[in-house]
């Protein structure tokens, strides 16, 4: 995915997903997964719309679990805050 592509971005957090709820711990990420999200972060750490949309927010790139665009360019920000 080219994050670097998205028109506009909004943070998405966990607690805010109804259908989801606290619960058992997940498990640990592969040594893959972690390098992922690592070059996920840094994709966003370039990107100043993305740094000031987190800031307002009280969040930082460490925050960021996941990301998702829309077909109209928006990159939804996921942060697991539960």
């Amino acid at each position: 995915m080219a994050i670097a592509t998205a028109n506009a971005a909004r943070v998405v957090r966990f607690s805010d997903l109804h259908y989801l709820s606290k619960g058992a711990p997940g498990p640990v990420p592969s040594a893959d997964e972690l390098e992922a999200l690592a070059s996920l972060h840094r994709q966003i750490d370039k990107n100043p719309t993305f740094q000031t949309v987190l800031k307002a927010a009280g969040l930082t790139t460490d925050d960021v679990v996941a990301v998702s665009m829309s077909q109209g360019g928006v990159l939804s920000l996921f942060i697991d805050d539960l």
